[in-house]
């Protein structure tokens, strides 16, 4: 186990996600509690915060940790046909409840199968993932923040042989020249060495010229 005695204490929270999905009419006894074991997503809440609380005997190299909050939600999402599982963990420490998390919707979607799988043995788990995190030495994340980055973009304004860049990224490579020193002095450099002008925004996609030893010369130049 990771020795976390020196690190200061901290609030940290963690949540995590996913999804059971199953045949329509399988939700609709669920929502309606028509089910044979009884109270489907009450018995589920139980078993993914008694989860979270015991991760440690789960995962072998889990510290045991003092938990001051376990919640997990629930939505009954009906164009999909599944439940979203949802599950929140807090705590005042010196590591993380990002596996508490996890384990919290992981039981709890397993507790769901156990529950419907009297009238239902296709439901498929899935998309078990961690939402946000906070506190502790690596700062905050979140999930929804790093996928709404933009993507490069590839444009049809090259000339043949050149695939050009969109804004994004030609803006991502500038930043990246300022702060590693010679870097952007280097890049006119590599593009004749490729037998090509380099220009801004552009990746030549040409064959290097002078044969094999200008295809060495132009592999050493982008190390």
């Amino acid at each position: 186990m990771v020795d976390v005695a020196d690190k200061p204490e901290s609030r940290r929270e963690a949540t995590a996600s996913g999804h059971i999905r199953m045949r329509p009419e399988t939700l609709a006894l669920l929502a309606e509690g028509g089910l044979p074991k009884g109270d489907v997503l009450a018995t589920a809440r139980i078993a993914g915060i008694q989860a979270a609380k015991r991760t440690h005997e789960l995962i072998p190299l889990c510290h045991a940790l003092a938990l001051s909050k376990v919640a997990v939600d629930f939505r009954l999402d009906e164009a999909e046909s599944c439940v979203e599982v949802t599950a929140t963990c807090r705590l005042n420490g010196r590591t993380g409840v990002e596996m508490e998390a996890l384990t919290a919707v992981s039981v709890a979607c397993l507790t769901l199968y156990d529950m419907c799988k009297a009238v239902d043995k296709s439901m498929e788990i899935g998309a078990i993932q961690l939402e946000s995190k906070s506190g502790g030495r690596s700062g905050d994340y979140r999930r929804d923040a790093l996928e709404s980055r933009p993507a490069p973009i590839v444009t049809g304004e090259g000339q043949a042989g050149e695939v050009s860049l969109g804004q994004p990224l030609r803006h991502r490579l500038s930043l990246y020249s300022r702060q590693v020193p010679g870097r952007a002095a280097r890049a006119p450099r590599r593009g004749r060495d490729r037998g090509a002008p380099g220009q801004p925004g552009t990746l030549r996609c040409g064959r290097p010229q002078g044969g094999p030893q200008g295809a060495r010369s132009a592999l050493l130049a982008t190390r």
